[in-house]
């Protein structure tokens, strides 16, 4: 009897040829039910030995004394320490420990070179340590480091004591009552960028019932309450 393993095809591929990456699998905390399985496309862009390498998301080569890893995904954005330190983020890692897989790394120029792209493609990070003493300093941070001019979102977006994939059982979600204050995000399409890329728009207010969303770009659009 021909196993499935052996009637499956052998693919080769080549420098720039697309590619789509499988995600999940990996344990119950690894991706949520209603996450892809499969992501990208992305352009292979060099090979080593016997492995293709793509800069895939939310990845990022790092090295240190011991070890060399890549980060598998960005969690969290942290400015509790800042502007005395860097904003840091809570990522997991390549690493196959599970007591060494997630840590605090800070954010960097050539960070930022490659997670800012990602943001747009894959969504807007959770965020947490606003606070009253480093309002000012955020605020334009965000508008110069991370581009969000002219309307900056000023919410902590993750609010829970434990960070994420600290726990396997997730965080409740409570619906809010009031949708003004909440942030939200959408995918836009713009006749002058290739690629689509998301947004976070703040809930504003009520006008002849509909919410008006400010986005960070500084676009304003009416949504109805269901589409929220």
């Amino acid at each position: 009897m021909e196993t499935a393993t052996g009637k499956r095809r052998t693919k080769s591929f080549q420098q720039e040829d697309k590619v789509k990456v499988q995600y999940g699998l990996k344990g119950p905390t690894d991706k949520h039910k209603l996450d892809p399985y499969y992501v990208g496309p992305y352009t292979i862009d060099k090979f080593c030995k016997m492995l293709a390498r793509a800069p895939l998301p939310d990845t990022l080569e790092m090295q240190t004394d011991s070890a060399t890893y890549r980060i598998r995904r960005f969690l969290v954005r942290d400015y509790a320490t800042f502007p005395t330190l860097p904003v840091q983020y809570w990522v997991e890692s390549s690493l196959a420990d599970s007591s060494q897989r997630f840590f605090w790394i800070d954010e960097t120029a050539t960070l930022l070179e490659e997670f800012l792209p990602l943001e747009e493609a894959n969504g807007c990070i959770l965020e947490q340590g606003i606070t009253p003493s480093n309002y000012n300093a955020v605020f334009t941070h965000k508008k110069t480091a991370y581009l969000q001019s002219p309307s900056p979102i000023m919410v902590n977006t993750w609010t829970f004591t434990k960070l994420p994939i600290q726990t396997p059982r997730r965080p409740r979600f409570i619906v809010p009552t009031e949708l003004a204050g909440q942030v939200v995000q959408e995918l836009f399409h713009s006749p002058d960028r290739s690629d689509p890329a998301y947004f976070q728009g703040l809930v504003d207010s009520m006008e002849d019932g509909q919410h008006k969303i400010i986005w960070t770009g500084g676009k304003i659009y009416y949504y109805l309450g269901e589409r929220v």
